[in-house]
């Protein structure tokens, strides 16, 4: 799927998006809702393919995890589940967290208590 406009590297708030971007991604959620409401595959259905995505929720929810987890694989994505005791500036600090990830995976999810912990 060509790009017409180039969208951030991190995307940590909606404010991180130019306008155009916010509503080319607005868009193609719509057309991918209305697509796998028809039970028909997104065009989209690869474009995470090989890729490894990292979920990180400091702050449970089962709803945020699934919906998380289910888009990831239904773009063709990998999970890693990390573990509870992986936790965001515990065991190790965020910085620290960050630097290893980057390394092994190609996006992070996070969930959190603070924004400012992402920041």
């Amino acid at each position: 799927m060509p790009r017409t406009t180039s969208a951030p590297k991190n995307f940590l708030s909606v404010l991180d998006l130019d306008p155009a971007d916010l509503d080319r991604c607005l868009q193609l959620s719509a057309q991918m809702k209305a697509e796998r409401s028809l039970g028909r595959e997104a065009p989209t259905a690869d474009v995470l393919g090989g890729r490894h995505v990292a979920m990180l929720f400091e702050k449970a929810s089962l709803r945020t995890w699934t919906t998380f987890e289910i888009a990831v694989r239904e773009l063709g994505g990998n999970v890693v589940d990390l573990l509870p005791d992986v936790s965001l500036g515990r065991r190790e600090a965020v910085a620290d967290v960050a630097r290893s990830l980057e390394r092994w995976v190609d996006a992070v999810i996070v969930r959190t208590f603070s924004h400012r912990v992402l920041e």
